[in-house]
């Protein structure tokens, strides 16, 4: 009898310090919290509930000026801009996603699931307060540098990369320049065997995949063990699991990194070797390097061409100027 009862205390103790499993999911920036149905097949399983951070540039500009009528007019179209209150992945932003993170009770376990500035948000929250109860991470389109996401726009117009922090913080105001980056906050994360999926598109025009295999590169670096690349050879900027040529290969990665760390998955698309995701880091380092050069190829193409026309253009005024001297 004795034993009996201790079985069933022993038992219902269990249930009652039993924990739940959520994941929380960071939106990124011209986007809400319904961003997260577009993800709902990779996060969502009938063993765990799912919850959204609300970045603060989702709500509506009060003030007066340009940036109220941007807002009014983004927020009609359900793709908000509120410039006075894009933080950019900085301060405010990882306090939204720590208030967040801090409504769920402490006994049970989160997923962070980012998307472009959630991602981003979630990497420097982890490694500004190592919250104990995040078992995984996830981070499509990750920025690695908020300021650098913008290099390619510059080698277009033929502006140099040094230029960068400047012409983001005009763009956005609310981002601190010298604000810590993902890349720096990745070696303030403790724990080492938190599992992490990257997830990016090869032709991402909004934050370039460079930046995905440099946050892989730089999480194995610092320690961390279970470090897994997903590679998208083609697709948009927080859309890819809304084209179906994509939509497999996105589910297959996330729910084979699910199984293999014991997480709730779908079977149809889980697999048991996730050893695709691991690419080497010498092949990670060449892609790098590959990226690099055509950007600096780029910017010089560019730069050469706004020279020509700059030419061009002083040539043609003083034969308009010498015109008009010689008719008077």
């Amino acid at each position: 009898m004795y034993l009996f009862l201790t079985l069933v205390i022993a038992l219902c103790t269990a249930q009652c310090q039993g924990s739940d499993l959520y994941t929380v999911y960071a939106h990124s920036i011209v986007d809400t919290p319904k961003q997260i149905k577009r993800f709902t097949d990779a996060i969502i399983t009938p063993d765990h509930q799912t919850t959204s951070v609300t970045f603060l540039d989702t709500q509506k500009e009060t003030g007066y000026g340009i940036n109220r009528l941007i807002s009014e007019i983004t927020t009609y179209t359900k793709k908000p801009i509120n410039r006075s209150k894009m933080h950019m992945a900085g301060a405010q932003d990882i306090q939204e996603l720590h208030k967040t993170i801090e409504s769920i009770p402490q006994n049970n376990n989160i997923i962070l699931f980012g998307c472009s500035r959630g991602a981003a948000t979630v990497i420097n929250e982890l490694g500004q307060n190592n919250p104990a109860n995040i078992i995984a991470i996830i981070l499509d389109a990750s920025p690695a540098n908020m300021s650098e996401t913008i290099h390619p726009a510059l080698a277009k117009l033929g502006i140099h990369t040094s230029y960068d922090k400047t012409i983001f913080s005009t763009l956005f105001p609310k981002h601190e320049k010298e604000t810590i980056t993902p890349l720096e906050s990745i070696k303030k994360i403790k724990d080492k065997n938190l599992p992490i999926l990257l997830i990016h598109s090869q032709d991402d025009s909004k934050v370039p995949y460079s930046h995905s295999l440099r946050l892989y590169k730089t999480f194995l670096e610092n320690g961390f063990k279970h470090v897994y690349l997903a590679t998208i050879s083609q697709g948009r900027h927080a859309f890819l699991l809304q084209d179906p040529q994509i939509k497999d290969i996105y589910l297959q990665a996330v729910h084979s990194f699910y199984k293999i760390h014991n997480l709730p998955f779908n079977e149809k698309y889980a697999q048991n070797d996730i050893t695709l995701y691991q690419p080497r880091i010498d092949d990670i380092e060449k892609k790098i390097k590959e990226f690099e050069e055509v950007l600096q190829k780029e910017y010089q193409t560019s730069l050469y061409r706004n020279i020509i026309i700059l030419g061009l253009t002083l040539a043609a005024c003083f034969l308009i100027y010498s015109a008009k001297k010689s008719n008077k």
